[in-house]
């Protein structure tokens, strides 16, 4: 169970998971990053103050080195770097497939999502993993690798590729119709969301 800060009423395990959803949506997976840089993106840090802010994230950010999810430094210039390393990307992986989910609008704005990837064969634990992804939030499989959604989902979709490392691999495209479209309303019950 998360533990909590009293203060502010945030679970910590809310603030890994917004750290890491940042590292993985600005696909920064391998890369290095500046951690001002990171303190500022994370949104559930702006009710803080700078000084608070800081020590959250350190706090976070040791104990994710603890763990061997992140590599820290700092370089010649005193910037203070961090790193995923292959087990945080790992970790990033599971935490994405596990904790992401898709909000459905009440209303249907009458446009797909169509996923398309193309994944090479050596990489079949990818494939696998976004195929699991796309099948627990309800995508249907039109082809052997294009999958379709009625609502909007390109944030989640992105967080999910990055974290895979598939962003190359995995194409999100908007359309308003397709071939078999009617079907396909029909299993997703959209007669009545108009």
């Amino acid at each position: 169970m998360a533990k909590e800060d009293k203060n502010k009423n945030i679970k910590y395990g809310e603030i890994s998971k917004a750290i890491l959803t940042i590292v993985a949506g600005l696909g920064i997976c391998s890369a290095v990053i500046l951690l001002p840089g990171l303190v500022q993106a994370v949104p559930i840090f702006s009710t803080r103050k700078t000084h608070e802010k800081k020590k959250l994230l350190n706090k976070t950010l040791k104990r994710f080195e603890r763990r061997g999810l992140i590599k820290a430094w700092t370089d010649g210039r005193g910037d203070e770097k961090v790193k995923l390393t292959t087990k945080g990307q790992e970790e990033l992986i599971r935490y994405a497939l596990r904790h992401t989910k898709i909000k459905r609008p009440k209303k249907w704005d009458k446009k797909w999502r169509v996923i398309i990837f193309d994944i090479p064969l050596e990489f079949n634990k990818t494939r696998d993993s976004l195929r699991s992804f796309l099948k627990k939030n309800d995508f249907v499989k039109l082809q052997r690798s294009v999958w379709v959604f009625p609502y909007p989902c390109e944030e989640v979709v992105e967080l999910v590729r990055s974290a895979l490392g598939a962003r190359d691999e995995t194409l999100y495209l908007t359309c308003s119709r397709f071939e078999g479209d009617k079907w396909m309303g029909r299993h997703f019950r959209l007669n009545n969301k108009h």
